[in-house]
């Protein structure tokens, strides 16, 4: 059976502009040869790419079946989701900003997989860091969209949103076993190992999962 493999990458790792250069390092980090490896092209939405059919242009999630393929989310507060099915050899990893989770693309996901042969309950999913509620303000006209457990009114002018809880509601409501659901107790707006946008970085961190022979 084949291994399952994550790697998140930390600013101490390298110089993590996201161009061809470092997606080399990488590789060789790895030990993968480059053209094995799958990255989003995220739109901030919920488009998905199988990596067997025609390629997209634009898609914040990717799914495979192929060994020594590792497929990568970028993210810098955003919620990158890494999931897989160990016992159906399917890895799918994901970009969940906040319209891609207001779209709902961890259960779209979902349904891909169970078309592919899944059971729920072997599917598993491990949350990168992201921002947490604290410090992700929204406006009340995307606030409103999401679930009353992971909102917050602060006042008038500000409400908050754990974009972390709201997705980990969204696979509950799709009967994922919670057991199966790894969330990070990292905040990235604070912990200066990643990068986040609110806190002014202009950098991102990835995070990769791939399935070794």
């Amino acid at each position: 059976m084949p291994k399952i493999k994550i790697y998140i990458s930390k600013r101490e790792d390298w110089d993590v502009k996201y161009n061809e250069e470092n997606k080399q390092k990488i590789a060789k980090k790895l030990s993968i040869p480059r053209e094995n490896f799958f990255y989003i092209n995220t739109e901030h939405w919920n488009k998905i790419y199988e990596v067997w059919k025609e390629k997209i242009e634009f898609y914040d999630g990717i799914i495979t079946d192929k060994l020594n393929t590792p497929i990568c989310a970028y993210s810098a507060d955003c919620l990158a989701m890494l999931f897989y099915d160990e016992l159906e050899n399917i890895i799918w990893v994901a970009h969940a900003g906040r319209v891609g989770t207001e779209k709902k693309i961890a259960q779209k996901m979902i349904k891909k997989f169970l078309k592919k042969g899944s059971k729920l309950e072997n599917i598993k999913i491990k949350f990168a860091p992201s921002i947490f509620a604290c410090n992700y303000e929204v406006s009340l006209d995307c606030w409103k969209n999401f679930s009353n457990l992971s909102k917050k009114i602060i006042s008038k002018e500000k409400q908050l949103l754990d974009i972390s809880l709201e997705n980990f509601l969204q696979l509950k409501e799709s009967w994922i076993l919670e057991e199966n659901i790894c969330k990070s107790e990292i905040n990235t707006y604070n912990n200066k190992n990643y990068f986040s946008h609110r806190a002014w970085d202009a950098e991102r961190f990835w995070s990769y999962i791939w399935m070794e022979d």
